[in-house]
């Protein structure tokens, strides 16, 4: 039973900011944030956690309120054609003219790396 509960992926929409002291001239400060894939130096949670510790805010799912999306790598479970579902949106919503960073997991982690210790 307890196996099940873990697998239950977490709602990134809910995580709060923990008690640090915001920098706004972060680049994830005030935007919102969506990964996709697998991440190789945190689970999603975590990395998403961070975010929200910059100021930002993050999402389960790539819409028109997101502004940064972060790839990790993709498992054959993940993708069609190549890319996920999500990295499709955000190329779609970015070919009608929204401005949405797609970043790959490297640039994410030399983004935080000032603020991750």
């Amino acid at each position: 039973m307890e196996d099940i509960a873990k697998k239950k992926p977490c709602d990134l929409r809910t995580l709060k900011c923990e008690d640090v002291v915001v920098n706004e001239s972060n680049f994830f400060f005030e935007k919102t944030c969506v990964f996709t894939g697998k991440l190789e130096k945190f689970k999603k949670e975590e990395a998403a956690q961070i975010v929200v510790n910059l100021g930002g805010k993050c999402d389960n799912n790539v819409n028109k309120k997101t502004d940064i999306l972060v790839v990790g790598g993709l498992t054959s479970a993940l993708i069609k054609e190549g890319k996920s579902n999500k990295l499709v949106k955000a190329e779609q919503l970015k070919a009608k003219g929204k401005s949405i960073h797609i970043l790959s997991e490297e640039t994410f982690y030399e983004l935080i790396n000032d603020f991750v210790s």
